[in-house]
């Protein structure tokens, strides 16, 4: 535009600055100048326009022949990003990708990208059941580890259908380890006293071994027996440098005690006199129930007997709750209930002995008494907590007890409150109430016995959206946040 413009006579933009700074010479550009003049100037901008459009032409050659150049090798990133973008691009059917030792491909569908990406090993690859692995065995992770054993009980449920997907997965799903040949490794110090038989391979360590949280803090004799490895006993008659067999136990208990008193052992060598509640209470064992004692599991966490008192609820690590006759014991295996995916921490029976809650560290449930996993009614209701806090973590189960109207229990949260849940209506209020959350949980109720939405509102949009424009018209849940214990007051 400026060499067209020159060519029509225009002064550059710096002769017109100039021309303005002396306005004299201004006036001596006129139109009825000479006929040389103004064939001088003609020659002038045509010269310089010459020379502008050549360096133009000069410049975009180099930009030619530089793109048309061979790319050097000192950049690869360019061609193997152009690489990877066209086998993103990649479609690829699903029967046609490898997936490997662990997995098998699906007979249909499609993916984007090589077979190694992710989107590919997502979609198409499956999980295998562990009999149909070729070429593995649990030998292969050592000499220690075989199949799998399906704990009592569990049969036929899903999770122990020995189906797996990637290595890692299938050696923890379809093989077993040995505590007894298990080595404690860093952090954890030594053998647990009273370990599982056997283990799965990613948490042998933590279940068949112990760290030092496991011993605790105390100045006890306990603490630092269990941080040395020993048990108590050895470990106070190496402190005291004598054998407790040597002496009686007043005689004992006179040296422990006049250590402590110098400072040179912490209490808890001493022997304490403990009643014998078969003996002096006339108490007797009637019988022991040990279906608990599975294969990695160990622990016995809560036992309730059900309101007639002949029969006991327990419930363990195994995941499992059990009910049994009292007076049998094993023999008295009634049912099994096995849903739960966590350690049952408590269960807890209805007073009308037709329901009961049990809790575990993830989840709430309510089952009738008389029905085990073979039955189709055999679950009433499940409680997964949630906590509506913006931004806030997950919210554990800390017990669920029932109250006397057999359709509400209360079940206590890891964040410092306690839900009303009536698990009929699968509703739930948390405590300390607040008025605006009750009014929400009106809302809901009444919403939910209104039966006259329109039979098109399959997903229920029209009633979703009507329940967020009352709790916008009513300011439901506004300072909620700030109402809840923070984590310093928690703790």
């Amino acid at each position: 535009a400026g060499s067209a413009s020159f060519l029509m006579g225009e002064p550059s933009p710096d002769e017109a600055m100039e021309l303005k700074e002396r306005p004299e010479e201004a006036l001596l550009q006129r139109p009825d100048a000479s006929a040389s003049e103004r064939t001088a100037r003609w020659w002038h901008w045509g010269a310089k326009s010459l020379v502008s459009l050549g360096v133009v032409a000069l410049t975009t050659a180099a930009a030619l022949s530089a793109s048309s150049a061979p790319s050097a090798p000192s950049a690869p990133s360019a061609a193997d990003g152009s690489d990877s973008l066209r086998l993103l691009a990649t479609t690829l059917s699903c029967p046609s990708v490898d997936c490997g030792q662990f997995a098998r491909s699906r007979h249909r569908g499609h993916c984007h990208g090589p077979e190694t990406s992710e989107n590919c090993q997502k979609k198409c690859c499956k999980a295998i059941n562990c009999h149909h692995i070729v070429g593995f065995s649990c030998g292969s992770i050592g000499p220690s580890f075989s199949a799998r054993r399906v704990p009592f009980g569990l049969e036929g449920l899903h999770r122990h259908r020995k189906h797996c997907k990637g290595e890692d997965d299938c050696k923890d799903r379809c093989c077993q380890g040995t505590c007894a040949e298990t080595t404690c490794a860093p952090p954890y110090l030594f053998k647990r006293p009273f370990p599982p038989k056997l283990c799965t391979l990613s948490t042998c360590q933590s279940q068949c071994c112990y760290d030092e949280s496991y011993c605790g803090n105390g100045l006890n004799a306990w603490s630092s027996a269990c941080k040395a490895g020993k048990s108590k006993l050895e470990w106070c008659e190496g402190e005291l440098m004598d054998s407790r067999s040597s002496m009686s136990k007043s005689q004992w208990n006179q040296l422990v005690y006049q250590k402590v008193e110098q400072g040179a052992l912490p209490p808890g060598c001493e022997e304490d006199s403990v009643a014998d509640c078969r003996v002096n209470l006339h108490y007797s064992l009637i019988s022991v129930f040990t279906f608990h004692k599975s294969d990695e599991g160990v622990s016995v966490n809560t036992v309730a007997v059900v309101p007639g008192a002949t029969e006991a609820l327990s419930g363990g690590d195994d995941q499992q709750v059990f009910k049994w006759r009292i007076v049998e014991g094993n023999v008295g295996i009634l049912r099994n209930y096995s849903s739960h995916t966590a350690a049952i921490k408590q269960v807890y029976p209805f007073a009308d002995a037709t329901f009961f809650c049990a809790a575990t560290a993830k989840e709430a449930m309510v089952w009738l008494v008389q029905a085990g996993h073979d039955h189709k009614d055999s679950i009433e209701m499940e409680f997964t907590p949630e906590d509506p806090r913006k931004g806030a973590g997950p919210v554990g189960v800390t017990g669920c007890i029932g109250l006397n109207t057999y359709e509400t229990a209360v079940v206590g949260l890891t964040n410092s409150y306690a839900a009303l849940w009536e698990w009929k209506v699968s509703h739930f209020l948390s405590i300390p109430v607040d008025p605006k959350l009750e009014f929400r949980w009106e809302i809901e109720k009444d919403f939910g016995y209104y039966k006259h939405w329109p039979a098109w509102d399959t997903d229920h949009g029209i009633k979703k959206a009507l329940l967020s424009w009352w709790e916008h018209r009513y300011h439901l849940w506004r300072g909620y946040a700030e109402r809840r214990l923070t984590d310093s007051e928690t703790t």
